[in-house]
């Protein structure tokens, strides 16, 4: 038996129109490189928060791969991405570190 009540339309939420504060609060909890490979691309609204200043004050790295690295069939180089972390910092940046990261050659 199904113990599950239906969710009528007007329980649904439309993450889109969540406001910026509030996506820039869930992003916090994300890591940098997630947040330019999986959150920006998502729709203009979160590009948009993903480019808060905020969100990348504090880089950690770790487990990276420096170099061309395939996600989801497109090819990105890693040190742009981090670069691109960094400058989004604009100037806020109070933490960066490194951990176990390859070169790829």
């Amino acid at each position: 038996m199904n113990n599950q009540t239906p969710i009528s339309l007007e329980e649904v939420r439309d993450w889109l129109k969540l406001p910026p504060d509030i996506l820039t609060h869930i992003f916090l909890k994300l890591r940098a490189i997630d947040i330019l490979l999986r959150v920006q691309p998502v729709c203009s609204t979160w590009r948009k928060a993903s480019k808060e200043p905020l969100l990348f004050r504090s880089i950690h790295l770790y487990d990276m791969m420096i170099g061309l690295v395939s996600f989801e069939d497109k090819k990105y180089d890693m040190q742009k991405m981090v670069q691109e972390a960094v400058d989004r910092s604009c100037g806020q940046l109070v933490a960066f570190s490194l951990y176990e990261i390859f070169l790829l050659r």
